[in-house]
């Protein structure tokens, strides 16, 4: 029985690890990274059109 646990818990390990390395930092759309807020696809009037402009997609937080 205890080694039937081991081996449960090992595979739940196991699958954890695949899991959590599949992850990847990854931006939904291209205007929500950084590096791209200055193309002309991330600037208005060309973002409007489909809704990808960066203070669209980016909620911006007052530190007053």
């Amino acid at each position: 029985m205890t080694r039937l646990l081991l081996i449960f818990a090992g595979a739940i390990t196991i699958s954890a690890v695949f899991a959590i390395a599949g992850c990847s930092d990854a931006y939904r759309y291209p205007c929500q990274d950084p590096a791209n807020q200055k193309t002309k696809e991330c600037n208005p009037p060309v973002c409007e059109a489909d809704g990808t402009c960066t203070e669209y997609l980016i909620e911006v937080h007052d530190e007053t």
